[in-house]
């Protein structure tokens, strides 16, 4: 839980969409969880993959557009 709030401040400080998405679609996830409810737990588990697949996506694209991939030459 603590990650996808981490994600979910990294994401509003980038202001980066998808990952403000994913954080919070996670996030109830975990929430569906705590019902114990097998049906509501698989459905969780469902709803859970799509936000840490658009958590990855969105913290790929932050390091690709911040991290410099100037290439050293060496003579």
């Amino acid at each position: 839980m603590a990650g996808y709030v981490g994600v979910l401040m990294l994401s509003n400080q980038f202001r980066n969409n998808l990952g403000r998405v994913g954080s919070v679609i996670s996030i109830i996830a975990v929430i569906m969880w705590l019902a114990l409810v097998p049906s509501v737990m698989e459905a969780g588990t469902a709803i859970n993959a799509i936000g840490n697949a658009s958590m990855v996506i969105s913290i790929l694209q932050l390091r690709r557009r911040y991290v410099p991939t100037r290439r050293v030459s060496h003579r």
